[in-house]
């Protein structure tokens, strides 16, 4: 019987036709019978394949079936399935080139590269102006359009094929950590590429800057009849209606099942805005500005002002303060204390040092002067009580880092390195982020130098350095350097870090001038006259915008910026953002510092 199935194999589509007529059902139940049951469901051109291979199950490295070709050729490497088949391709291509991807192999590129030039006369295919247009063409005939981001059905295609895609987070995060990891001369040389690119393309900078106003103007005239769309009103007002709903779909998203969405208004003096909603415990109707609902819903606490009234006394994070301090110190500790007209909210009395804890929205515009920080800062300083401010949005995301300044601040820190112990190290840029990140609480900034401490092979203290930032109000000139960040790890004393480092730093890098900034509410400059540095002066409070609980840094919420996301250019920055609902709140203001070299 075998030996017939052999011979009449070799004209497979006759002979799947003779076994599938029920007359011929002997020959069909010596085929199921003579090949693994779990192929016994499988077409009839399978299972011939099974029983003349003599084949053992062909299952795929993740346990399933492979996925079948045809009688003559068999099987395929993989089930089929998206992930094993990338996977089979990738052994494939180790197994050709040895590389994971052809594109990756010299030997393939330099065959493109030459069928390029014999076919093409050296320039990509897309380059050559019948290819374009047989392209043009193609596209006008299937869709309608010259390209096919102009098709409403090719982009409702795209983005419901991105929406879907399961590997869409990771593809996000890995596209931003690609980003995040260059280093700053990576950054300015593809800066560098990018524009010498457009001058060849466009003879100079400054005629593609041209082309391409000409070209919005031109695009904006034919579609809106307006020179920009963001004269078009209705664009703006969809603009500005789309940033609202946002906000209004953010808050939605957070509100627990027994609070119930009506609307959302404007208050009169336009400094925040106010949203309507219904407690189904208390079967109540209340209205909540924007940031109380935010604080409280991150907090975690009973949103219904009816059920929950606002008060004037102390928060609960606040006694979380006051719980940890006590914990970690065995002094006096006094609660509410008033030594001048300003109350204190900690004060620790053996060490002259207080804390303050500043929830955003008690201490945003809303509520209290801009110098109200620093007016209480340098009160209490002129009569020798030391603040350290803590801000509510640190307290709730940055806690770690906070927890380990406050335990620095009144000497409860046991693990203590000498730096003397510790080996100078150059630190790469992500060791730096991820250093910065944990340890630092302004987090990760580009910088030029990077060195750091090592004990045992681990970390333990950095310093960077970077060219004077333009945001600040510097102007980059060679040798003028700025001292970016410092921190040592948390929970962490390393006795000597700072000194060892910064010597490092003008023993080896040219320098004519070093600048530095601290935040008044936290540091009084001490460290800064230990290591030479001069205090040049103290700046006015600086302000933030309070978005969604968090202090959001003002120079993203530019009027410039603002206005061109299409917002009334006739009013000033805090006019917009005022009719948004958003507050700011105001800091203490920063020091200046300077450190002049010896040819200064």
């Amino acid at each position: 019987m075998y030996d017939y199935f052999l011979n009449k194999s070799k004209n497979i589509g006759s002979f799947v036709s003779f076994l599938n007529n029920n007359k011929n059902k002997e020959y069909l139940d010596y085929l199921n019978n003579s090949i693994p049951i779990e192929i016994v469901d499988r077409t009839i051109p399978e299972k011939i394949w099974y029983l003349l291979n003599n084949s053992e199950l062909q299952l795929c490295n993740c346990g399933e079936h492979l996925s079948f070709i045809g009688f003559k050729n068999g099987y395929r490497k993989s089930c089929g399935r998206k992930e094993c088949y990338v996977n089979s391709r990738k052994e494939t291509c180790l197994e050709k080139y040895g590389v994971d991807n052809p594109k990756k192999s010299k030997e393939i590129i330099e065959k493109e590269q030459n069928d390029i030039l014999e076919k093409w006369n050296g320039q990509h295919y897309m380059k050559n102006l019948d290819i374009k247009e047989k392209v043009k063409q193609s596209m006008i005939d299937n869709w309608g359009v010259e390209f096919a981001q102009q098709s409403d059905v090719i982009k409702k295609k795209s983005l419901e094929s991105w929406q879907n895609n399961p590997n869409r987070d990771d593809i996000i995060r890995d596209k931003s950590l690609k980003n995040k990891s260059k280093t700053l001369d990576e950054k300015e040389e593809i800066d560098k590429l990018k524009k010498k690119t457009i001058i060849k393309k466009f003879g100079s900078y400054e005629n593609f800057i041209e082309y391409r106003l000409d070209k919005i103007k031109e695009k904006s005239l034919e579609k809106y009849g307006v020179e920009h769309h963001f004269m078009d009103k209705e664009i703006v007002k969809k603009r500005i209606y789309n940033y609202k709903k946002n906000i209004t779909n953010k808050i939605l998203n957070k509100l627990p099942n027994d609070i119930i969405y009506i609307d959302r208004k404007q208050n009169l003096n336009l400094t925040d805005s106010y949203i309507q909603l219904k407690c189904n415990k208390c079967n109540s109707d209340f209205d909540i500005s924007r940031q109380s609902l935010v604080n409280r819903t991150n907090i975690n606490s009973e949103i219904c002002l009816i059920c929950n009234p606002i008060s004037s006394g102390t928060s609960k994070m606040e006694l979380d303060l006051l719980d940890f301090i006590k914990d970690n110190y065995s002094g006096e500790i006094l609660h509410k204390e008033r030594i001048t007209k300003k109350e204190l909210d900690i004060y620790l009395p053996e060490l002259k040092l207080a804390f303050e804890f500043n929830g955003l929205y008690w201490h945003s515009n809303a509520l209290k002067e801009n110098n109200y920080h620093l007016e209480k800062t340098n009160e209490y300083k002129d009569i020798g009580i030391k603040i350290v401010h803590i801000w509510e949005d640190d307290w709730l995301y940055k806690n770690d880092i906070v927890k380990s300044i406050i335990l620095n601040k009144i000497g409860s820190i046991k693990d203590k390195i000498y730096a003397r112990k510790c080996i100078i190290k150059e630190v790469d840029n992500k060791s730096v982020r991820e250093f910065l990140t944990k340890n630092h609480l302004q987090g990760f900034v580009g910088s030029k130098i990077k060195i750091g401490l090592y004990y045992n092979d681990e970390l333990v203290s950095l310093m960077t350095f970077g060219a004077l930032r333009n945001s600040l109000g510097s102007k980059n000139t060679e040798n003028k350097w700025e001292l970016l960040r410092f921190c040592n790890k948390i929970n962490n004393v390393v006795i000597g870090g700072a000194s060892k480092l910064f010597k490092h730093f003008i023993d080896n890098y040219v320098f004519e001038e070093i600048t530095s900034f601290c935040d008044n509410s936290r540091s009084d400059g001490n460290l800064y006259e230990k290591l030479g540095f001069r205090f040049k002066y103290l700046s006015i409070p600086g302000y933030y915008y309070i978005i969604d609980g968090i202090r959001k840094h003002r120079f993203n919420y530019r009027k410039d910026k603002l206005v061109r996301l299409g917002y009334d250019k006739n009013m000033t920055e805090f006019g917009i953002m005022d009719s948004l609902g958003i507050n700011r709140i105001y800091d203490c203001g920063e020091q200046k510092w300077i450190f002049l070299g010896t040819k200064s």
